[in-house]
């Protein structure tokens, strides 16, 4: 059986109420127990009430903001335009909210993204160096919340739990949704938190998925174009859904709540900005839940702390399964897509302290036309775990242990798969004859059968001889759909072409 890659267990006192969203997630996962997520029936003191609540009439209740240093006003200006908020005061700058759904550009104050705000209860300084002010997403119930005229509370945190401690929203001039009716564009017509529940709906229960932005979906199945300011992430990152997002904007910034791939995963990277949900790179703190931590293999991501993998579980998608490991500065979960490689045209993208190399071989063990920036197997063809995450060794660098992949011991594999040989097919060359698989078609009946048993999340293949095997590549041959995971073309008997990478 291959290693599992955490199995130390911190005690439950590690999950302080400040914590991330993993604490919800691992405290119902590993005790089954439900927070209470609005306040204490009672109290005497403020001592008994959870910080910042103080206590009122013998209740917790957080209690009113004070005043903001300064209150955030509308004035449009034009981002192609340099002296478009020289009129509105000092050190203003044009704040692009047109790419969040349309919405309307502003002049905000700049700021220092890497220091925080002298008034730092009501203002927040973004990734792109422009300050804004907070809000509360949860209060009063209406789009603006506790904006001023002009603007709605954007939410920038999906974590119940951190509604009741702090602002967990920016005050934008855009609109702002629950659900796709409240979209008004006939463009901009589905609401980001109905993408988050299809995505992982086990996560969305215990997420707030109010005052999030509007978004153009499927540019890339309808061959539509995305406004200039944006493009189809689908075409690019085949791990999240088919809608437009913004575009990184000259410094490889984004809005809150995304990360720019030009900036995360390498200079051959477009440069759009990801949604920055667990399981993505990320950069600085913009992560819409969870945070940006260091795998302990050269790059950053969205993750949640955890103990053991079923604290993951609830963050697993279609696509992608979540593993906990040991790795960086404490247990976290990661799933494998963004340890394939950072985008790269030659060694000089990579880096160099970790010895990586350019690879041009995809997951199927072809020449592909994007190189990828990977850590070269061993002189015996063997990989180490990367970032706590076993890894095989794929034509000369090493790849997640994920379906498919050679391998030479059970260590190389990410679990439930196990480093097994491997009866070839007729039709078609193993890249090994040991490769990261799990057994299937064991109750009997034919491979076709069976082949519901190597799929779900994060395992996308079909049974053949005994064992679960990758899905074919395009152009190769196939004899059912599972084999391509689409349609075999019933005239060529092959697989279409992939349509993303």
């Amino acid at each position: 059986m291959p290693t599992k890659p955490v199995r130390s267990s911190p005690s439950i006192e590690r999950c302080r109420l400040l914590a991330r969203l993993a604490c919800v997630f691992a405290l119902i996962a590993a005790a089954g127990c439900k927070l209470g997520l609005g306040k204490k029936s009672s109290c005497v003191i403020d001592a008994d009430c959870f910080s910042p609540q103080k206590c009122v009439d013998d209740q917790c209740i957080v209690p009113e903001a004070g005043p903001a240093t300064t209150v955030q006003s509308f004035v449009g200006c034009s981002v192609d335009n340099v002296d478009s908020c020289a009129d509105a005061g000092a050190s203003m700058t044009c704040f692009q909210a047109s790419s969040l759904a349309g919405g309307r550009d502003f002049c905000a104050p700049t700021c220092d993204p890497g220091q925080a705000p002298a008034d730092s209860a009501h203002f927040a300084c973004t990734a792109q160096g422009v300050l804004l002010q907070r809000c509360h997403p949860s209060s009063g119930g209406t789009a603006a919340a506790d904006c001023p005229s002009q603007f709605n509370c954007y939410r920038t945190n999906l974590s119940k739990l951190a509604d009741i401690f702090s602002a967990t929203g920016l005050c934008i001039p855009m609109t702002v949704c629950t659900q796709n009716s409240d979209c008004p564009s006939a463009v901009y017509n589905t609401c980001a938190s109905t993408l988050v529940a299809s995505l992982s709906p086990a996560a969305a229960s215990e997420l707030s998925l109010d005052h999030l932005n509007c978004v153009e979906t499927d540019c890339m199945s309808q061959h539509s174009d995305c406004s200039a300011l944006e493009g189809c992430l689908l075409t690019q990152y085949s791990a999240l859904a088919d809608f437009c997002v913004p575009r990184c904007d000259s410094k490889l910034r984004c809005p809150p709540n995304y990360s720019c791939l030009g900036a995360t995963s390498g200079p051959g990277s477009p440069n759009l900005c990801i949604p920055a949900l667990p399981g993505t790179r990320c950069q600085g703190d913009q992560c819409a839940f969870g945070s940006c931590d260091d795998t302990g293999a050269g790059f950053n991501a969205c993750t949640i702390d955890c103990t053991t993998d079923s604290t993951c579980t609830p963050l697993n998608t279609a696509t992608d399964a979540f593993v906990c490991v040991d790795a960086g500065s404490q247990p976290h979960c990661v799933t494998p897509r963004p340890f394939d490689g950072a985008n790269c045209d030659s060694g000089a993208d990579c880096v160099a302290a970790r010895g990586e190399i350019c690879s041009i071989v995809d997951r199927q063990g072809m020449d592909s036309e994007r190189g990828e920036c990977r850590v070269p197997c061993s002189d015996a063809g063997t990989c180490d775990p990367q970032g706590g995450l076993p890894h095989g060794c794929l034509r000369g660098s090493c790849y997640p242990g994920v379906l498919g992949i050679p391998c030479a011991g059970p260590a190389e594999c990410i679990e439930p798969l196990s480093c097994l040989p491997i009866i070839a097919e007729k039709d078609i060359t193993p890249l090994s004859t040991q490769l990261c698989t799990m057994p299937c078609g064991v109750d009997g009946g034919t491979d076709a059968d069976a082949d519901s048993q190597c799929q779900g999340s994060g395992i996308n293949g079909y049974c053949a001889n005994g064992t679960c095997r990758l899905v074919r590549a395009g152009g190769q041959p196939c004899m059912r759909d599972a084999q391509c995971g689409a349609i075999c073309d019933p005239i060529t008997h092959t697989c279409p072409p992939s349509t993303s990478n």
